[in-house]
C-alpha cells in the first residue's frame, strides 16, 4: 500500500514521472488484480494523460474498464484521451 499511496501523492503534486515509476512498482509487486490494482492503473493512466502519452493512457484505461465497466472516472478519462488521440490524427 505504501507504493500506491506514494504514487497517489506524487500525482497530486504533479510529479508525473515519479508517480509513473512508483505506480508501476506497485502494479508489479501487487499483481493480485484487486480493487487497488484497478485504481493504481487508473492513476497511472492519469499520469500518462498529463504527460500527453495518450496511447499508454488508452491501453491502461481499456484494462481498467475490462475489470470494471462501471468505473465512471475511467470512462470520463477515456473520453478525454480519445479526443486527444483524434486531434493527433
Amino acid at each position: 500500500m505504501v507504493w500506491y499511496n506514494k504514487g497517489y501523492v506524487l500525482l497530486i503534486l504533479e510529479e508525473y514521472d515519479e508517480a509513473i515509476n512508483t505506480l508501476e512498482t506497485f502494479l508489479v509487486r501487487y499483481s493480485s488484480k484487486g480493487e487497488f490494482y484497478k485504481y493504481a492503473q487508473f492513476l497511472l493512466a492519469r499520469a500518462y494523460y498529463a504527460l500527453k502519452e495518450y496511447q499508454k493512457s488508452f491501453m491502461l484505461l481499456q484494462d481498467v474498464l475490462k475489470a470494471d465497466k462501471n468505473f465512471i472516472e475511467a470512462k470520463n478519462l477515456l473520453n478525454l484521451v480519445l479526443k486527444e488521440i483524434k486531434k493527433e490524427e
